[in-house]
């Protein structure tokens, strides 16, 4: 049945869902794209007094970003800021919803405004997301920049595959294929992406191609 299919039945049998219910009802609606169903929940909410909450707002940018409603999860966004009720997930939602639609540019904007707001500090889905924003614009220097500040605040450390590929794919698109190579040698277990990124970046470098040979065989 799924974790949608339970929500509805929980209604079905005259149940009102909490707050936490709601924010993890969407976010299953926002993993299976499931856009139609988590609008709804949205109509809901609104209708029975949850429009304002902060667990189920932040639940519903992550949802309409990740949908690629990229105006409506904007529109969410805004009305939070007047609030002061942006967290790490709201804002990381945006940043990477930007990215993956070619807007680097304005995700990176947002990045340096939510450090210049301050109330949140950003973690391995904020960097994932503008690891990808700079690799859109090709913007090498300033990738460079944000992978040391990911470096200072520990987050690389933990050793996620998203967040690895996400910076070893911007330096491939930088054109920085030392470093790209770099971070290839230093994932404890690189996956299809991983390789498929590095192949690509040999296609156009044979010593590269070499060196990686050589490393697996």
């Amino acid at each position: 049945m799924g974790i949608p299919g339970l929500y509805d039945s929980m209604q079905s049998h005259g149940l009102f869902p909490s707050d936490f219910t709601i924010s993890v009802a969407l976010s299953s609606c926002s993993s299976l794209k499931s856009f139609e169903r988590g609008a709804r929940i949205h109509r809901w909410a609104d209708e029975h007094g949850y429009g304002s909450n902060l667990l189920v707002q932040n639940a519903l940018v992550n949802f309409y970003a990740k949908c690629s409603k990229i105006p409506e999860a904007m529109k969410l966004f805004g009305e939070m800021s007047e609030r002061t009720s942006q967290t790490v997930v709201s804002w990381s939602a945006m940043i990477g919803a930007y990215a993956l639609h070619g807007r680097g540019q304005e995700a990176l904007l947002l990045f340096h405004r939510m450090r210049k707001d301050g109330r949140v500090e950003p973690n391995a889905m904020t960097f994932t997301g503008v690891f990808n924003a700079c690799g859109v614009v090709e913007d090498l220097e300033q990738g460079r920049e944000i992978h040391a500040l990911a470096m200072a605040s520990g987050e690389l450390k933990s050793s996620s595959p998203i967040l690895e590929n996400a910076l070893l794919n911007m330096f491939v698109r930088c054109g920085s294929l030392e470093e790209a190579r770099k971070v290839f040698d230093a994932m404890d277990h690189p996956d299809a992406f991983s390789w498929t990124n590095m192949i690509t970046a040999c296609t156009e470098n044979c010593e590269l191609l070499e060196a990686l040979g050589s490393s697996t065989g």
